[in-house]
């Protein structure tokens, strides 16, 4: 295993040395943030195989947050390497704001189309009330029920008073 650790290590500096030479060479600015972005990802990967190497977990807190501050530092950089490239907006000049031009009077301007009044209709019926007797099959007459449907008014066998004589029913262990 240490043959991996030593060949992760070397492929690792490798690459933090080509990305030394693209930091230093860089042709923009955003190619610069960029490389130094790639850098700390190398940092933190060299962290994460001496922490395996000697497996003890203390420098794992260093990981997450070497990782936090890289993503941090490059938008942040990328953002002000952005803003460096748009030019200031135009400022107005100091002093008291210029005055409108007063208007001319001329014909009157056409705006949009007026909709037309709405002409009165045929007046709408009102809703009609509902019976409180169809609304619920417990009040409903019992003539009228359908004969197939249970009356629902008789009373449930288990909300009975347990002290009155009735079906036994199954209870806990005495």
């Amino acid at each position: 295993m240490p043959v991996v650790y030593a060949s992760s290590l070397a492929l690792l500096t490798a690459a933090g040395l080509i990305t030394l030479v693209r930091v230093m060479l860089g042709p923009t600015e955003l190619d610069r943030v960029v490389a130094l972005d790639v850098l700390v990802v190398l940092v933190v990967a060299a962290v994460a195989v001496e922490v395996a190497r000697t497996r003890e977990g203390f420098n794992l807190a260093l990981l997450g947050s070497g990782a936090l501050l890289g993503f941090l530092g490059a938008v942040a950089a990328a953002r002000l390497v952005e803003l460096r490239d748009v030019p200031p907006p135009d400022r107005p000049r100091p002093g008291p704001p210029p005055r409108p031009e007063p208007r001319q009077p001329g014909p009157p301007q056409p705006g949009p189309p007026r909709p037309e009044p709405r002409q009165p209709g045929p007046p709408r019926p009102e809703p009609a009330q509902a019976d409180p007797t169809r609304s619920d099959p417990r009040r409903a007459d019992p003539a009228r029920a359908d004969p197939a449907q249970p009356d629902l008014r008789q009373a449930d066998p288990s909300q009975e008073d347990p002290g009155q004589p009735g079906p036994r029913r199954p209870g806990p262990a005495r």
